[in-house]
């Protein structure tokens, strides 16, 4: 193949890859750990890795196809190198490098997303380019609106918020947000004499796509398009001087979602809105409360983080150890284990400190410069106002949750695409900035174009396309198959999951959590002891790896004090537990693992002191409460456990599994009907609980109730009948 050939061949290459890329929101891998999340990861790396390695060798051949200077990509470049280093000097390189199965993100995602930025930049040269893709992506964005539109239909409209094959409502929210701008951008950046195909379709497309998003219910990402709207419409009232409709239509469109605002308000407490799943997620929103409440909390806990390492943070991927030494004990209502602050900006200030945030902003800063520099071949000021409007509201959405890929994807291409339109010669002006294809150029004009660069490069690609997901996409199915059931269970899945750990790739995290989990599951199973020891040695080995690779981490300490607590090795699952106390030691569910461990080994002050110390970081926290009350009657104080329970339940006698166990242990089965009676008024679908509250009237030679309860259960559960008429014969005829 000549050099012209070859030139041909990558261009062709580079356009499928790029156009495969919007592609991979459907993609949902069957039999991997998290599918909605792995499967679209690995493509969308194995493109970029492909695309980057084309980009290489066409600009090689051609230095036409090198990056230009601009401060967008100057932008993009210091904010990579900047969270580059904060990664390598924070407290988890290799976290921060590969990241986990349940966000795939970390360096090697942001190297990636710098790559396909260069690509985009480099080789996507002329307007029809653009819109292509822009139009394959907005097409493609109509086709995940009808698959949310038929799950809608299905559920009737008032099933779970929707989250299509993205699989998180958030990011469902974000993409259809993106791509509404993207279409409005499309709609009426040319001044539209007569309606044509195009424009009909983009008007088509913003139904499904503002469709999804509100069935999503995300209330950041609706602020943020409503808030980019009013800034789109202001922006273009202001300074649109030629095209007077589209200001009048600014105009009144800024009046509308005002006075909208205003009814939402004024009729939020309306049946009609009361009883929409969507609009009373909103008309209930309240700062101190909910999830918004949480926020606040979680975004705390990120400042102080941020203060103990304000330069260049933690690296990525590593809110788990500020969340863990911060937590906030008024956090127990929310998950047990957060790994983001559930706001971009604060999550930068964790993994990169001031200069990444800063650095990240500046992405930001440097594209509206771009975007509102004048300009010959510039945008008309409505492009410019809704571009403006999608990044305002995809920056207020970012106050509330954190990134994805998808958000990722379409945040570089959009800035991308901002600095295709805005560079031209006014910025070569500037002497002391030189081109990339100047340099480039210069160095290729001295190397004989041969097959041999070519194909050393295309080597390369392929041993980096390997190297980066062979290994870890391995390991992911081969997890998933250790976690079914076989008929030759567990011996199989012992083999599965020493497989998937031989792999040694970042999927080891995930791996060991959940051999953890089977081997403890193991232990209380009837089943062979070799097969027990097998489990308890690997999961031993590998869990103490865990524990030294992420020794600010309490999760893996945890586990593992589980783990020695299932066979009965309770010092070393106290010592253990004391660890985890030591890296986060307001965290109940830590607090409650040590005191359930001193239970069991029967040291019942030692337990009743440590639910105290639970119990006393969030005195409103029920399972607190009853946790400590049962620590008080263990250790036979009854007094300060009805001083402790009687606030909340109006009595001692608690209805749960646990305090049943306790009277039943006690042979108080007095107490025990009062805890079953309790049990049975909460759930009165738990059908064992009416059988055991029998067979206590029974102890407690109560037999006309103990006749009573078999008569209701009767009624209650059919396909109960004849069981509960044996046991009527048998106490009638005084077998029982």
């Amino acid at each position: 193949m000549n050099l012209k050939n070859l030139e041909k061949l990558l261009k062709l290459s580079l356009f499928i890859g790029i156009f495969a890329v919007p592609l991979i929101v459907f993609i949902m891998f069957d039999g991997t750990y998290f599918p909605y999340i792995t499967g679209k990861n690995f493509v969308f790396r194995v493109i970029v890795e492909l695309l980057f390695g084309g980009w290489v060798m066409l600009a090689y051949l051609n230095k036409e196809y090198c990056p230009k200077i601009s401060p967008i990509l100057v932008s993009v470049l210091l904010f990579v190198s900047v969270v580059g280093i904060a990664d390598f000097f924070g407290v988890n390189f290799e976290k921060s490098l590969w990241s986990n199965y349940e966000r795939m993100e970390g360096y090697i995602t942001t190297l990636h997303l710098l790559a396909y930025f260069v690509v985009l930049i480099s080789f996507l040269k002329v307007q029809k380019s653009w819109d292509w893709l822009f139009n394959t992506m907005i097409f493609i964005s109509c086709v995940m609106g009808f698959v949310g539109l038929g799950q809608l239909i299905e559920s009737g409209f008032q099933g779970d918020r929707l989250a299509t094959t993205l699989g998180n409502p958030i990011y469902l929210a974000v993409y259809m947000l993106f791509h509404i701008f993207i279409t409005l951008y499309l709609l009426f950046r040319e001044d539209i004499k007569k309606f044509g195909f195009r424009q009909y379709f983009y008007i088509f497309a913003l139904v499904p796509q503002t469709i999804n998003l509100y069935y999503t219910a995300t209330r950041g990402t609706t602020i943020g398009l409503i808030g980019g709207l009013m800034l789109t419409a202001i922006l273009i009232a202001v300074f649109e001087k030629e095209r007077k409709f589209l200001r009048k239509m600014a105009i009144g469109s800024l009046g509308f979602i005002i006075i909208f605002i205003g009814l939402f308000i004024s009729f939020k407490e309306t049946p009609f809105i009361k009883n929409s799943p969507v609009l009373n997620r909103f008309a209930t929103m309240e700062i101190n409360t909910g999830t918004v409440g949480a926020r606040f909390k979680i975004w705390n806990v990120a400042y102080q983080g941020f203060k103990e390492r304000p330069i260049l943070g933690y690296g990525q991927e590593n809110f788990t150890y500020v969340f863990n030494k911060y937590y906030s004990p008024n956090l127990y209502s929310e998950e047990t284990w957060f790994d983001r602050a559930h706001n971009v900006f604060f999550d930068w200030l964790v993994a990169a400190g001031i200069f990444g945030l800063a650095s990240y902003l500046l992405i930001f800063v440097a594209t509206l410069y771009q975007l509102w520099k004048k300009k010959e071949n510039d945008f008309s000021i409505v492009g410019k106002s809704i571009l403006t409007g999608l990044l305002a509201a995809y920056f207020v959405h970012n106050i509330f949750v954190f990134d994805n890929l998808i958000s990722y994807i379409l945040f570089f291409t959009v800035i991308a695409y901002i600095n295709f339109r805005s560079i031209n010669s006014s910025f070569d002006r500037l002497q002391k900035i030189k081109l990339f294809s100047q340099a480039v150029g210069n160095k290729i004009d001295k190397i004989k174009k041969d097959v041999a660069v070519p194909l050393s490069i295309f080597i390369i690609t392929l041993a980096l396309v390997y190297s980066v997901n062979y290994a870890p996409y391995i390991q992911n199915k081969i997890l998933i198959q250790a976690l079914q059931q076989y008929p030759e269970s567990p011996y199989k899945n012992f083999d599965l999951f020493k497989e998937a750990l031989s792999y040694d790739s970042f999927g080891n995290t995930e791996t060991v959590e959940r051999l953890l989990t089977q081997a403890i599951s193991i232990e209380g199973q009837q089943t062979d002891q070799e097969i027990k020891n097998s489990y308890r040695d690997l999961a031993i080995e590998e869990s103490k790896k865990q524990i030294e690779n992420n020794p600010g981490d309490a999760r893996y300490p945890l586990l593992s004090s589980y783990l020695f607590s299932s066979f009965g090795n309770y010092d070393e699952a106290i010592k253990i537990a004391e660890k985890a106390r030591e890296i986060s030691p307001s965290k109940q569910v830590v607090l409650f693992s040590l005191g359930s461990i001193y239970h069991s080994k029967g040291e019942y002050d030692k337990s009743l002191a440590v639910y105290k110390e639970a119990y006393d970081l969030a005195p409103d926290y029920e399972e607190a409460v009853k946790r400590y009350g049962l620590a008080a009657l263990s250790a036979g104080d009854e007094e300060l456990a009805k001083e402790i329970l009687f606030p909340v339940y109006g009595t001692y006698f608690v209805p749960d599994a646990s305090y049943l166990n306790f009277f039943a242990g006690q042979k108080r089965f007095d107490a025990v009907e009062e805890v079953l009676k309790g049990i049975i008024k909460k759930d009165p679908s738990q059908k064992q609980y009416y059988f055991q509250l029998v067979g206590t009237y029974v102890q407690l030679d109560k037999r006309d109730k103990a006749l009573e309860v078999l008569e209701s259960i009767d009624t209650l559960f059919p396909d109960l009948k004849e069981t509960a008429d044996y046991y009527i014969n048998e106490i009638n005829s005084g077998n029982i």
